[in-house]
C-alpha cells in the first residue's frame, strides 16, 4: 500500500517536482506533514496556494495511474497545476465582480462569517446504483479565503447525497 509520505516526497516523480526551492524537501529526518506546516508558515500565501495544488495534481495523477493506466510527466504536471491555479485565480476574480452585481439583484450567494469566525461549507453526492458517496468540504475565513479543504470518496452505504452530508 503506498503511502502519502511515499506519494509527496519519496516517489521519483514528486522529488522531480519538488527537488527545487521553494518547495525542496528536505534530506533530513522530517516528515512529510512537517514539511507542508513549515512551507504554510514560511511561503507567501499564493506560493502556499501553489503547493496545494501541486500536492492535488500529484495526487489526482496517481488516481489517473492507478484507474485508467494514464500519467504524467512531472513537467506536464507542473504546467497543468500552474494552469488551474491561474484559472482558479481568473475565476475567483470574474466572481468577485459578478458578486456585487448579484448582491444588488437580491439573488442569494454565500455569505461569510462573522469577525473572526471559520465557515464550513459541505457537499455529498451518491450513486443510487451502488450505494456510494463521498463527501466534500471547504473552510474559508470571513475575507472568503481558502482555509482548508477536504474530500472523502468511497463512503459505503449512502442512501442519499443529505445521507452523505
Amino acid at each position: 500500500m503506498e503511502s502519502l509520505e511515499h506519494l509527496f516526497c519519496t516517489c521519483n516523480l514528486s522529488r522531480e517536482i519538488f527537488g527545487n526551492p521553494p518547495f525542496s524537501f528536505p534530506q533530513s529526518h522530517i516528515t512529510w506533514k512537517d514539511w507542508l506546516l513549515e512551507r504554510a508558515v514560511t511561503l507567501t500565501p499564493a506560493m502556499f496556494d501553489k503547493l496545494l495544488v501541486l500536492l492535488w495534481s500529484i495526487w489526482r495523477n496517481r488516481n489517473e495511474v492507478l484507474w485508467r493506466d494514464k500519467g504524467k510527466s512531472p513537467h506536464q504536471i507542473i504546467i497543468a497545476a500552474m494552469a488551474w491555479y491561474e484559472e482558479y485565480l481568473q475565476a475567483n476574480v470574474a466572481h468577485q465582480t459578478s458578486s456585487a452585481v448579484n448582491r444588488q439583484s437580491g439573488r442569494k450567494f454565500w455569505k461569510p462569517p462573522f469577525g473572526t469566525a471559520l465557515k464550513l461549507n459541505v457537499d455529498g453526492g451518491f450513486l443510487p446504483t451502488t450505494n456510494q458517496g463521498g463527501l466534500g468540504g471547504v473552510v474559508r475565513d470571513s475575507q472568503g479565503h481558502f482555509i482548508a479543504g477536504f474530500a472523502h470518496s468511497r463512503m459505503e452505504h449512502v442512501s442519499s447525497s443529505l445521507h452523505a452530508e
